[in-house]
């Protein structure tokens, strides 16, 4: 959750607050929790698969992290494309905007995850 809450800060501060580019030790910071959590998301969905997979009720937990499991694989495989130069421009933005879009919902769904797991 502390990698979550970190990225969420370096990523959506400078634009909301400061209306500027990702840039500096916020950059540096952003990139290397990417890592992390890339690395936590794949734990976190290998140990925590098996809670929610099948069992009957509590839908919305298991919606919650089905979403932070794919939007964060998504976020992720979208930045690592966005790295390939063999992309153009265009396509470079538009994969910017799948990434930001993908690490808001993220976002969304690990509230959602641990406001489930704390009223469980």
């Amino acid at each position: 959750m502390g990698c979550v809450l970190g990225l969420a800060v370096t990523g959506f501060y400078p634009r909301l607050v400061r209306d500027a580019a990702l840039s500096g030790i916020l950059l540096m910071t952003h990139v290397t929790l990417g890592g992390v959590f890339m690395a936590a998301l794949a734990v976190w969905g290998v140990v925590w698969a098996w809670d929610h997979w099948d069992p009957p009720g509590e839908w919305g937990r298991k919606a919650a992290f089905w979403l932070v499991l794919m939007a964060g694989l998504l976020s992720g495989l979208a930045i690592l494309l966005n790295m390939i130069p063999m992309f153009g421009t265009a396509w470079q933005g538009l994969l910017l905007e799948v990434h930001r879009t993908g690490a808001l919902a993220c976002l969304i769904g690990a509230m959602g995850w641990g406001y489930w797991m704390i009223r469980r």
